[in-house]
């Protein structure tokens, strides 16, 4: 045999021995990474992606200005209400009767705004029960003046017993959109 040949032989086994530690050294770094990736994601539940910010406030965005929308119709009719109440209506006659209608249509119109109180701002949401509250209040006064006017006129003349149940009836038709259980706690202390 030849040096050459030797050389040749030699090559060719070291060729293969290479091959094979390079073989086995990517096998070596495959298994560990697969075993670091492992370790580093077991035990973790994986996290939910958080809901995009953009839809969750374009969403807001709408419902906020479509109860804004609503409340402003509710302010309308509490306007109108204000107008008769202050300017028309003194509550001597009993065929007044048109103030507590536009009150009455407001609180409904407020009260649309809870159809959608999980998916708007909280200021919109209070602004409107802050618009119920306030037209509470003057329907409670309405509610409180008919009841009188009823019984002062059942106790003036017969004639005025028509009159009498005029105001009663006012007083039944506002009772829904009021708070009696506050009023009789009220007169009670």
């Amino acid at each position: 045999m030849q040096s050459s040949d030797i050389k040749k032989r030699v090559a060719t086994l070291f060729k293969r021995e290479h091959r094979k530690l390079i073989i086995i050294a990517a096998i070596i770094i495959i298994c560990a990474t697969i075993v670091t990736i492992y370790l580093v994601t077991s035990g973790k539940e994986p996290e939910p992606e958080p809901e995009p910010k953009q839809k969750t406030t374009l969403k807001t965005n709408i419902n906020d200005s479509i109860c804004m929308t609503i409340i402003q119709e509710g302010n309308n009719y509490k306007s109108q209400g204000n107008i008769f109440r202050d300017k028309i209506d003194t509550l001597r006659q009993n065929n007044d009767s048109v103030f507590e209608d536009f009150y009455i249509n407001a609180i409904k119109k407020y009260r649309e705004v809870n159809h959608y109180k999980d998916s708007i701002s909280k200021g919109v949401y209070m602004n409107a029960e802050d618009q119920i509250k306030q037209v509470e209040i003057i329907l409670d006064s309405a509610y409180n003046l008919f009841i009188l006017k009823a019984d002062t006129m059942r106790m003036k003349e017969y004639d005025q017993i028509e009159a009498a149940e005029v105001f009663e009836n006012r007083a039944k038709k506002i009772e829904p959109y009021i708070n009696i259980d506050n009023n009789n706690n009220e007169e009670m202390h």
